[in-house]
Parts: C-alpha cells; structure tokens; sequence
C-alpha cells in the first residue's frame, strides 16, 4: 500500500485556459503515473481570481495526493544567455559568472533571480581555456505572487522548475538507446510553439515563438469557418490535417491553406535549430523529432513535420515514457509531458 512519502510533488504546467498536472508513485527508481489530468482553469496569474482554489479542489477530485507542488516558470518571464566560462573552474564560480553575465545582459539585481546553468558539450575552444554554458533564470518577482496564492491556502511550492528541464527529464527514456545523438522536442502549445535540442539529458538549445500557438491557429480556422472554438477544436483534432489533404475550394481549401503555413512555420524553425545545433556542436546524427503538447493531438501531423525536415518525426506519450496506474487518466495525451517531468522533479525516496 502506498504511503503520503510514496508520492511526487504534483507537477503544474500551467498554460492558456488549461493547468495540465501530473503525479508520479512509487520509488524513484521504478516510478509509475498515479494522475494525469487536464483541468479547464485560467486566471492562475489573477490576484482577484479564485482559481486556484478552485484548481485545488479539481485536484482532489481526481485522486491526487498530499500538498505539495512543483511549479513551471512562466516561459515569458525566463531569460537565457550563452555564457563563456573558463574551463576547470569549480560549480561554485561557474555559477557565480553565469549570474553575473545575466545580471548584466538583462540588468538585473544578482540576487533578484533564481538560476540554473549547465555545460554545453562540444563547445571547448582548442586552445581557448573556455568552455560555453546555457544560463536561464526567472526574476522571483514573476513568481512570487502565484507562490503566495498557494501557500496561503497551505500548498507547499517545492520547486519552480524551467519547462525545457522538466521536458528533458521527462523525454529521458526515449533517448536513452542513442547516446551522443540529438533529439528535437517540438512543444505545439496553445500560446506558443517551443523547442528543445536535447543531446542525452543535456539542452543545448531553446526557441519559442508566439506566432505558432495553437490559440492562434484555432482563432484563424474560426474566422474561417464561421464557427465557435468548440467546432474549431473538433476541425483540428479530429480532421487536422488528414482531413484537409484533398480540398482544393471553398472555406475547406483556406483551412486547408492555413494549416500548411503552421506546418510550414513550424517545419522551418525545426530544420534551422537542427541545422545550427549539429554546426555549433559538431553533431552529425540528427537523431529524430519528438513532439509534445497539446499540437501533437492534430492528425496527421507527425508525418507532415517529419517529410518537411527530413527527420524521423513521432509523438511523445506520457505511456511511453513510464508505467501508468489503472485509472491515471489521460495516459497517451502529449500535452501532459511537461507536467510529468515537473512531478519527477524533487521526488522523495
């Protein structure tokens, strides 16, 4: 039988109109999905709003346990740089310059912001004495607000953690069998598109651009159609783009028209961050394309994504990645993924 111990954190990613969670059981070692869920709840970021208590009550409902949260920092709020770093200089310095650097790059207080930095591989000049590191850091004003709202109805937020982390903690065994290759995550989420060229744990690049959001690709088929967001879901994740591929008149043929230029965006963002990533790493196996997010539901879109880049393409699922409970829920939705790896996140025992 489980104990409280027994549990993860309850991964939060909260996002436009939807708060995806999840929770892990089990030890650490041989972890299972014990909840997933998408939960229809926005304002999150309101102070007059009530959601987060009504977020916690939907929570309860679904069988999660204890009161203990890891949060996803608010991607517009996160701010990165390349670092250069002298080679041999202890985790403590490192992180030290790196704080520097992005204080100074964003003017910022040092000490107004939480950080995180690694190593990039392949990035040690021949000669240099330097090496790079991918810094990111979250001002804790950004944060601090949505930190009070919890604890103030006695949730304990034990960790704000970067999406691109959580995501490569959570792809994890799908990488496992290729060392030294790369793997592209492709985030197809409501209010932007993300990616993440991973090579084994380790992100070497991230991207995020708002004119691929789903809410937005959404918003254009029903100016098209003449229909509510409901009839506009219904055309993207049940026709997608199968159901569009031989229409050539009429308001079929613009949907039709409009769904190639998302592919077509996405596809070229892809191609370029796989093309600069093997230049910068010097990494020839390009490895294969993961997509994740709520955009990995449209059919059909793998395929198109993996043709257009010449990669092999295929949809990341919460199944796949680890074991699931009977009655966890949501199992095979690629919009939790993020979610999952903030659960794992901090985990006891």
């Amino acid at each position: 039988m489980n104990t409280l111990h027994s549990y993860s954190p309850i991964g939060l990613d909260i996002g436009v109109g939807h708060v995806y969670a999840a929770q892990l059981a089990g030890g650490s070692r041989n972890p299972v999905a014990h909840r997933l869920a998408d939960l229809p709840v926005s304002g999150i970021a309101s102070e007059s709003d009530p959601s987060v208590e009504r977020l916690w009550e939907l929570l309860g409902r679904r069988g999660f346990v204890g009161h203990r949260v890891v949060l996803s920092a608010p991607e517009s709020a996160v701010l990165s740089s390349v670092v250069s770093v002298p080679v041999g200089v202890g985790a403590g310095a490192l992180e030290a310059i790196a704080r520097s650097d992005l204080a100074r790059s964003h003017q910022l207080d040092p000490n107004a912001f939480e950080l995180a930095c690694w190593e990039l591989p392949g990035t040690t000049g021949a000669g240099s004495g330097t090496t790079s590191m991918l810094a990111s850091a979250c001002p804790h004003q950004a944060m601090l607000s949505i930190i009070e709202r919890f604890e103030r109805i006695g949730v304990e937020v034990v960790a704000v953690d970067l999406d691109s982390q959580a995501v490569a903690r959570a792809c994890l065994p799908l990488m496992r069998g290729a060392i030294g290759s790369l793997r592209v995550v492709v985030d197809l989420g409501w209010a932007s598109t993300s990616l993440y060229v991973l090579m084994d744990s380790t992100v070497l690049y991230q991207r995020s651009f708002a004119e691929c959001g789903l809410d937005t690709l959404r918003g254009e088929i029903v100016g098209v159609l003449g229909c509510d967001e409901r009839a506009g879901d219904h055309v993207l994740f049940e026709r997608g783009l199968c159901g569009f591929a031989d229409e050539t008149r009429g308001r079929a043929a613009r949907v039709r028209s409009i769904l190639d230029e998302y592919i077509g965006t996405v596809a070229g963002e892809l191609a370029m961050s796989i093309d600069y990533a093997t230049r910068k790493h010097g990494i020839e196996d390009t490895g294969e394309g993961l997509l994740i997010g709520a955009g990995a539901n449209i059919p059909g879109i793998a395929e198109r994504l993996g043709e257009s880049c010449g990669v092999a393409a295929h949809v990341a699922r919460p199944s796949s990645l680890v074991r699931v409970t009977q009655g966890c829920g949501r199992a095979d939705d690629p919009a939790l993924v993020t979610a999952l790896g903030l659960a794992s996140r901090g985990r006891r025992g």
